[in-house]
């Protein structure tokens, strides 16, 4: 099996809605994802609102890897990856993305508990991401990429196919010698971003209701700036 990257804005509709499954069972266990639906069934309801949305969105900043089985089967969506450029660090809908992507009727599609704990959770990420941005010596210019989404099917998870997937976007930011910042509510995940030269430079509580999930915050600097010593 081969695999390489296109562009996820050049996908078919069906394409995309394959994409959008992908990441959905990806993320139905995550526990940011548990956090803002305990319930199994209301939280598939408002991952499969939220990521078909979140993927024009990041559309401009992101590509999808295709598996190609053999030359005698069609080539399969099998993951995707989004990393935002430096200067670009958030991704922050307008008023007109909100209304043309349908996002005011989240309350009412993924249910009120739902949505108010996704907001409150999301402003909880945006306050870590800005401290902990100000006072890493290598991050607080906000010259640096951050590692949006990385998803793959199922069936390729734990086949170190993810590595080889996100080296694509590592290797894009060494060549111009520039840091990158991610961050993951899942301790497991840890062990795979140090693999790759990742290091954890935060840790902290992220509480809603009486439920509390660890964020660890990330990041990877360039072979480079790797050289000079890292920073805490």
């Amino acid at each position: 099996m081969t695999f390489f990257w296109e562009p996820s804005a050049t996908r078919t509709h069906d394409e995309k809605a394959s994409l959008s499954n992908i990441l959905c069972e990806a993320f139905q266990d995550s526990p940011l994802s548990k956090l803002i639906a305990a319930d199994e069934s209301d939280r598939k309801t408002f991952l499969r609102f939220l990521y078909p949305r979140r993927l024009v969105l990041l559309s401009d900043f992101s590509e999808c890897l295709i598996s190609q089985p053999d030359e005698e089967n069609l080539p399969e969506i099998a993951g995707h990856c989004a990393m935002m450029p430096p200067g670009k660090n958030q991704v922050s809908p307008s008023l007109a993305d909100m209304i043309k992507l349908g996002l005011w009727r989240m309350p009412f599609a993924v249910g009120w508990n739902s949505y108010r704990a996704f907001r409150s959770i999301v402003a909880s990420i945006r306050i870590i991401h800005d401290d902990v941005v100000a006072n890493d010596k290598d991050l607080k210019d906000g010259y640096y990429y951050t590692l949006e989404v990385l998803g793959i099917r199922k069936d390729l998870q734990r086949k170190g196919i993810g590595s080889e997937m996100i080296l694509h976007f590592l290797n894009r930011a060494d060549e111009v010698n520039i840091p990158i910042y991610t961050y993951t509510p899942n301790q497991e995940n840890l062990s795979f971003f140090t693999r790759l030269g990742f290091k954890v430079i935060d840790e902290r509580d992220l509480a809603y209701g009486l439920a509390k999930i660890k964020v660890f915050s990330l990041k990877r600097l360039t072979p480079v700036n790797c050289s000079d010593g890292e920073s805490d």
